[in-house]
């Protein structure tokens, strides 16, 4: 009759047939590393054959949109402007993909022909803006023969990364059969091994079960000491002896488990605070990143909108106005391209907007009119650098060039009851409807009105959410009152 608690008849055998079979399992796994280890290096020598092949690809492909774009600017074919874009933008993607697929060491070579190509896209667009202004046929000409240098330029730099990588491939390949060479000579050391530990545990089975005794009392003398890390002591007979083991194995598991439970709930509870902190860390380095990048956000057509009007006086004036709007221009780039701290004074943001109102001013003449209005007391006032400029360039765009005769945008500010401060933008211009108004204000419907939009995103990212800073009151044919209000101190 079989003891409750106590092991049946024929453990020992069933012990025996598993350590066989641990034993083939154990013989088995360098043989299966050995299969793993050759899919790998066939994978790994597609993969480079695939990105040689793209690479390759890439250097054609840049030619081909250079004769697309020829196409279209010599013999005005829209197809061939769409096959151009298309092949430009594919370039692109196959650079961002090689970024993902080539080694670190590349990065920089991608990054460099991801720009050009941005360039070459960029230098294509403003020679169709000028042949679609029916620019002389000998800027076009001198144009394209620029496009096509840096057509040469990009394909010399990918025919260098791809000499680079098929040296990369070379090494990387002497380098994997090296360590194949290597795990062929250690799979047979293991092999060895293998058999030297089979004969010596098939020994030790045949000895049979030895000083079980002996072994308990030793497990029993660490415990109690203190030790939790005592290993299981196999069952090793159907007897009472084998009831004390199983007994004693059962009550240090359960101990072991609700001392670890333990530490593993003060370990996880440590591990959520420390997650708490880096959360909050990424969250700020987040929004410090997001407030620079909104805040280089920049539109350029303003600047060569005014580099033409400065042209054209030029061309007209001896030189007089010329310098004073030059010098406009230049304290306005100044001000534009300065890097570093987020924030200015407000005196300063409002030598800004005058330097970019006279510029305006040369371009719509009498048909514009400014009035700037800061008071002595506020000029301190540190405000987010270039946070005006998208709402005065706004009144100037939306507002007053639409409307026919022109008309006058006011800039003031002033200290509210509240402790804050005002900024008030107006302007007697075609003014918007409310729907407009709307998408202007929206970031991530925005389209052309997308310096309003990062200027309210900033000032929510810099003071915090949960206020409204910017307030439109804008009437069609009448104009539009914008107001900022701003808090005293700076974030």
């Amino acid at each position: 009759m079989r003891v409750p608690g106590m092991p049946g008849p024929g453990t020992l055998r069933r012990r025996i047939f598993l350590s066989f079979v641990v034993f083939l399992l154990a013989l088995s796994l360098p043989f299966a590393a050995m299969f793993a280890l050759v899919n790998d290096l066939a994978r790994k020598l597609s993969d480079m054959q695939s990105s040689q092949a793209e690479i390759s690809a890439l250097i054609g492909s840049t030619d081909e949109a250079y004769n697309d774009f020829s196409r279209f600017i010599l013999n005005g074919d829209d197809h061939s402007r769409v096959a151009f874009d298309e092949r430009s933008l594919a370039i692109l993607a196959g650079l961002r993909r090689l970024d993902r697929e080539l080694p670190e060491e590349f990065h920089y070579n991608i990054y460099d022909l991801r720009s050009m190509v941005a360039s070459f896209r960029e230098m294509a667009e403003s020679i169709h803006e000028a042949w679609a202004m029916g620019t002389a046929r000998i800027f076009i000409d001198k144009r394209l023969g620029e496009l096509a240098r840096l057509r040469n330029y990009i394909e010399g730099e990918l025919t260098s990364l791809l000499t680079a990588y098929l040296e990369h491939v070379r090494s990387a390949s002497e380098r994997l059969r090296a360590s194949l060479d290597l795990y062929r000579s250690v799979m047979t050391a293991a092999l060895a091994l293998l058999f030297v530990a089979g004969a010596i545990i098939a020994v030790r089975m045949s000895r049979g079960l030895a000083e079980p005794i002996h072994e308990l009392a030793n497990s029993l003398r660490r415990f109690s000491s203190g030790d939790l890390d005592v290993p299981p002591i196999p069952v090793r007979q159907a007897d009472e002896i084998g009831v004390l083991v199983e007994a004693f194995n059962t009550m240090t598991m359960e101990i072991r488990a609700h001392v670890l439970e333990i530490r593993e709930k003060a370990a996880m509870e440590a591990e959520l605070a420390e997650q708490a902190r880096r959360a909050l860390a990424a969250e700020n380095a987040l929004k410090q990143a997001e407030v620079r990048y909104l805040q280089a956000q920049l539109n350029p057509h303003f600047l060569f909108n005014a580099l033409n009007s400065l042209l054209s006086l030029a061309r007209i004036e001896e030189a007089r106005r010329t310098a004073e709007s030059a010098e406009s221009l230049a304290a306005l780039l100044r001000a534009t391209l300065r890097g570093g701290s987020a924030m200015t004074s407000l005196g300063e943001e409002f030598d800004m907007l005058a330097n970019y109102l006279r510029v305006q001013k040369l371009r719509f003449g009498r048909r514009l009119d400014f009035a700037l209005e800061l008071p002595p007391e506020l000029a301190h006032i540190q405000v987010p650098a270039m946070i005006l400029q998208p709402f005065v360039e706004n009144a100037v765009i939306h507002g007053i060039e639409a409307k026919i005769g022109g008309g006058r945008v006011e800039v003031g500010a002033e200290k509210t009851a509240q402790e804050e401060i005002a900024l008030t933008i107006r302007d007697d211009g075609v003014g918007f409807d409310p729907a407009t108004v709307e998408i202007a204000l929206d970031a991530s419907a925005a389209g052309e009105h997308i310096g309003i939009a990062n200027a309210r995103r900033r000032l929510s990212l810099l003071y915090g959410e949960g206020r409204e800073y910017v307030a439109v009151d804008s009437v069609p044919g009448k104009g539009t009152v914008l107001r900022i209000m701003l808090p005293l101190t700076a974030p």
